[in-house]
């Protein structure tokens, strides 16, 4: 899937379309993903699917307790501007409004260099807890991901780290599918990601753009 230029308008609109259409369906048809810019569409779609769980979780519940309210799980090497952007931190905000909840594993030795406002604002956010592995060992072998509640994902191959920094929108190609529905897949995904969660340090996130460390280096055995 290889893009010399920008994407289109007409390229663009027409994968949201797609995406939005199988969100609808709750279509268990797992979607190429590729580019930075497919990300970006998918990962915001991902977060509008989390509200709309969310929402109707509030709705067949009266009393909405702490295992009634949706999870979004992310693990990923870096919260790079280029998918991490002003309009997914908006939806975000959103759906932790509603009462959902965000748990984010930045696998890296610190969480970048400078976080934009948006970034920023939203880590801080009490409903988002965030924890560092404190090391870039074994995240190219491992495959990152985004899981909403226990049927929608994005999961991509493993791959090489790139920087925060070095991200454009059609750069670099990560291969990756985005499913809105299995929930056998999302299973997997929760198992691994909760089993990392266990045993990594919590971070302070910075109250104002910046960097933030983890306590101490992940142990392997």
């Amino acid at each position: 899937m290889r893009q010399s230029g920008p994407p289109s308008k007409d390229e663009i609109a027409a994968y949201e379309n797609w995406l939005s259409l199988e969100r609808s369906n709750r279509s268990n048809i797992a979607i190429p993903n590729e580019l930075p810019w497919h990300s970006k569409a998918a990962v915001l779609e991902l977060a509008r699917y989390a509200t709309e769980l969310q929402q109707e979780r509030h709705a067949d519940n009266e009393v909405t307790n702490d295992g009634a309210n949706v999870i979004v799980r992310l693990l990923t090497g870096s919260l790079t501007a280029c998918v991490y952007d002003e309009n997914l931190c908006r939806e975000v905000e959103r759906f932790l409004h509603d009462g959902g909840s965000v748990r984010i594993i930045v696998w890296n030795k610190e969480l970048g260099s400078t976080l934009h406002e948006c970034q920023s604002r939203l880590l801080a956010n009490p409903k988002v807890e965030v924890r560092l592995s404190g090391t870039c060992l074994f995240g190219d072998k491992m495959n990152h991901f985004i899981v909403v509640d226990n049927l929608g994902y994005r999961r991509e191959a493993p791959h090489p780290y790139y920087p925060a920094d070095d991200f454009t929108l059609t750069s670099p190609e990560i291969p990756a599918q985005i499913c809105f529905n299995d929930e056998v897949g999302a299973a997997k995904m929760i198992a691994f990601f909760d089993g990392l969660w266990s045993r990594l340090p919590v971070i302070n996130i910075p109250s104002g753009c910046g960097t933030a460390e983890a306590g101490e280096q992940l142990a392997f055995a």
